[in-house]
């Protein structure tokens, strides 16, 4: 049966893909992100250092903060990591989807955990982070729940470069992401999950690694993972070194295969996770926006 023609349109399903390597922002980061790509595209001329650049940044911050444009968020999208739906709490400006334990010049929104121990102690603490990086997708429990901390389902919880998750945090507001610059502030934790799907109900700011944009109502964000790569780090010879040059060393005389090498090369990663040599970086993550 055919569509009657009296009727409208449907509009076409226009889908997107992007590559995220850091982070995915949805609410009041983006926001300022998009004031300050605006304004510096209307007048260029004015940003002409990295101080003065700086300085309009934080214009572009204060504007956010009068406007309140972001309040609410949980309102305003629908959150679900790894099939299953996530409560946002009501006094949250944004959501943050982390692939790195770094955001925005090198802060640290999923904060520290207790467990994590001096370099001292890593050797004894060996088994149990072993344990933490395995640990299963959760989700935050629901608000008003009895559990009597929002973050307790991931105390003991850290993140990893090998687990192929996303960590997925909430912010408060532009001053709290100030204060996460000096270590005063971490974000509050709301999952940790390898495919998290975004439902939009109001036209809203994100960003993907920094770029800026708006995303329409009724749209839907999902972020996944989607392959690793080896990198490389500066490390003082020691006992991983030697590994790796071994594994190389065996690889040349086709002594074990490509497949093999990175298997090894993962394992003496996630077991020096201090300052490794050769370690494998988190997922890249594939982002997909879908909006009617």
């Amino acid at each position: 049966m055919q569509r009657p023609q009296f009727l409208p349109a449907v509009p076409k399903l226009e889908r997107k893909s992007y590559v995220m390597c850091n982070y995915f922002g949805l609410g009041v980061d983006a926001a300022v992100a998009l004031d300050f790509h605006r304004m510096r595209e209307r007048l260029p001329h004015l940003f002409f250092s990295r101080v003065v650049n700086k300085l309009w940044y934080m214009t572009s911050g204060a504007n956010t903060l009068m406007e309140n444009r972001c309040k609410d968020i949980g309102s305003k999208v629908t959150l679900e990591c790894d099939g299953e739906e996530v409560q946002i709490p009501d006094d949250l400006e944004g959501v943050i989807v982390l692939n790195i334990p770094s955001f925005s010049g090198g802060t640290n929104l999923w904060g520290q955990d207790e467990l994590e121990v001096d370099e001292s102690e890593e050797d004894d603490s060996e088994e149990d982070a072993d344990k933490c990086d395995a640990s299963p997708a959760k989700s935050a429990p629901a608000v008003g729940s009895e559990a009597p901390d929002k973050r307790s389902a991931f105390v003991g919880t850290r993140q990893s470069k090998q687990d192929k998750k996303l960590e997925v945090v909430g912010v408060h507001g532009i001053l709290q992401l100030g204060a996460a610059q000096v270590g005063l502030y971490s974000a509050t934790r709301l999952a940790q999950a390898s495919r998290v799907k975004i439902t939009t109900r109001a036209d809203l700011p994100v960003e993907v690694d920094g770029e800026p944009s708006w995303f329409p109502q009724d749209g839907e964000i999902e972020i996944e993972f989607r392959s690793q790569a080896f990198m490389l780090a500066r490390e003082p010879e020691g006992k991983h070194s030697v590994a790796t040059d071994i594994v190389d060393w065996a690889l040349q005389r086709n002594l074990i295969s490509h497949s093999v090498r990175d298997e090894l090369l993962q394992e003496i990663a996630r077991r020096s996770q201090a300052v490794p040599r050769i370690s494998t970086s988190q997922s890249a993550a594939q982002a997909a926006f879908a909006s009617g």
